[in-house]
């Protein structure tokens, strides 16, 4: 029979579970007895059950432990049977689930309750960008083999060109440019039918002088005029792996953003009315500044440009671009509210010392 825990339905301590109404000493109940009593001549103290529910209880949030992890681990020692050495799995569960519930819980009032909402969404979209840039940093480039390639499919014959190349946000999914002149006007027909011969998978683009060829992770437009002329624009195409990794970043993101902002108000639940002001001031700016940046991750995350860019949450976070500015500074002043509540917590710990 698994003990109740806080943090499970039923009636206690506002938090959903009845505990004992004071700190039990050694020598107290069959729990205490087991975890404080000298043993009997052979018999050997059990020291490894409370080690592993010590361990277990690390769910929890320090500051809950510091409050009731005595009383818990004496009512899950009272719970065990002699002899026993490990918790069973409904105490596991309880153990975790309870922990976890606490760890999400929100100090009361509807603006920790706005404010858990944007460090979640501001947080996921950070995750999306940093999922998308892992999954777009095994993006296959186009070398200059494989432009060279498809200029002679183009032309009909080798054809002397110059390549170009224009990184996007963070060096990632470069496109290679070029274009070479011809010894008489090109066809398009012909063009594509060199392509398909050689592997690649030809689509119309709705341009009567521009087709669409694709192979393995490389796509190019290939277009010809009647001047004779051809240019081709190749780049590598979204990754397996893009899509994945972008909403697991998001889910991650989401669920770190929500704990931080209940960590950070658990930290400030019983701090000076000035000290809450500064936090949230600094908050508050940081989520400002955040927002347009945050804005543009989601956006590319649920509405992607176009099949090329799917997944390229990383670009609203470019460094060296206006919005990569204000994630800079708002990362920084975030960073700057989180470091403040926990001086706050320590300064408030050690004022009640002895």
């Amino acid at each position: 029979m698994s003990a109740a825990l806080p943090g499970r339905p039923g009636a206690g301590d506002g938090t959903g579970a009845a505990l004992p109404d004071r700190h039990p000493e050694a020598g107290d109940g069959p729990g205490a007895a087991q975890a404080g009593r000298r043993p009997e001549a052979g018999e050997s103290m059990n020291t490894a059950l409370p080690r592993r529910y010590r361990r277990l209880l690390l769910a929890y949030p320090a500051a809950y432990r510091r409050s009731h992890g005595t009383e818990i681990l004496t009512t899950l020692m009272d719970g065990a049977g002699p002899g026993r050495q490990r918790p069973t799995a409904g105490e596991v569960h309880d153990i975790l689930v309870g922990g976890l519930r606490q760890r999400f819980r929100l100090p009361a009032g509807r603006v920790m309750v706005l404010a858990a909402l944007a460090s979640a969404l501001i947080a996921g979209g950070l995750g999306a960008g940093l999922g998308s840039l892992a999954g777009w940093a095994v993006a296959e480039d186009p070398g200059d083999a494989v432009v060279a390639e498809l200029v002679t499919l183009a032309a009909g014959a080798p054809a002397e060109h110059y390549v170009t190349r224009q990184p996007e946000a963070f060096g990632l999914n470069a496109q290679a440019i070029t274009s070479a002149r011809t010894a008489g006007p090109p066809s398009l027909a012909a063009a594509r039918a060199r392509l398909e011969a050689a592997g690649w998978r030809v689509t119309p683009t709705g341009y009567d002088d521009t087709v669409l060829a694709a192979r393995g992770g490389i796509q190019a437009t290939v277009s010809v005029d009647g001047y004779g002329s051809v240019a081709v624009i190749a780049t590598g195409v979204a990754p397996a792996v893009a899509g994945p990794l972008t909403a697991a970043g998001a889910v991650l993101g989401l669920v770190a953003g929500w704990l931080l902002a209940a960590w950070v108000g658990r930290r400030l639940r019983r701090a000076a009315f000035w000290w809450r002001v500064a936090v949230g001031e600094l908050a508050l700016l940081a989520a400002l500044t955040l927002a347009w940046p945050t804005l543009g991750a989601w956006a590319y995350v649920t509405l992607p440009e176009s099949r090329a860019h799917l997944f390229y949450a990383y670009a609203a976070y470019e460094v060296d671009r206006p919005l990569g500015l204000l994630t800079v500074a708002g990362l920084a002043l975030a960073a700057l509210a989180v470091g403040l509540s926990a001086v706050i917590q320590k300064q408030a710990r050690v004022a009640t010392l002895p």
